[in-house]
C-alpha cells in the first residue's frame, strides 16, 4: 500500500502531464488556496522535475475575500485592481499551463448578498476577457482539480 504522500505525488504528477500537459521550459500557474499550500508545494516540485521554466502561485483565501465581499463598497467590488489584466495577459503571451486547485467550501461565502459576488466577478470577468477567450479556445492549456 502507497502513503499518502506517494499517493499526492502520483496525482500531482498526473495533473501535470494529463491535465496540463506541461512541457519542458513552459511556465505554469498554479491558482490555489492558502490551505493548501502543502499540494502546492509539491505539484511544484513535480513540475520543476518536469522541467518548467517557472511555477507562479496565485494564493487565494476565501475567508478574506469573504470580508471583501461583505464590508467593501460596491464602488471597490466594481474595480479591478490594474495588476490583474497584466498578470494574466503576461502569462497568456507566454503560453503558460493554468492549473486551478479548488477545495470550494459550499457554505464559505454564506451571508454574503450574491449581488455582491455578481458585481464583483462582472468587472472581473469585464477586465480580463482575453483569459476567458484563450481557456475557453484552448489557446493555453489548463485543468480545473480538487
Amino acid at each position: 500500500m502507497s502513503s499518502i504522500k506517494e499517493q499526492l505525488t502520483n496525482y500531482a504528477r498526473l495533473l501535470l502531464q494529463e491535465g496540463v500537459n506541461l512541457q519542458k521550459g513552459q511556465t505554469l500557474v498554479i491558482n490555489v488556496d492558502v490551505e493548501n499550500y502543502t499540494f502546492a508545494e509539491l505539484v511544484t516540485k513535480e513540475a520543476y522535475k518536469l522541467q518548467a521554466a517557472n511555477v507562479i502561485i496565485n494564493w487565494r483565501h476565501t475567508p478574506i475575500s469573504k470580508e471583501r465581499l461583505l464590508h467593501a463598497p460596491e464602488s471597490t467590488l466594481k474595480e479591478v485592481d490594474p495588476w490583474v489584466p497584466a498578470y494574466y495577459k503576461t502569462y497568456i503571451d507566454k503560453k503558460a499551463a493554468f492549473l486551478s486547485l479548488i477545495s470550494a467550501d459550499p457554505k464559505a461565502l454564506q451571508g454574503v448578498d450574491s449581488k455582491r459576488v455578481t458585481l464583483q466577478s462582472s468587472a472581473r470577468n469585464t477586465a480580463i476577457p482575453f483569459y476567458h477567450k484563450a481557456i475557453m479556445e484552448s489557446a493555453v492549456t489548463w485543468c480545473v482539480a480538487a
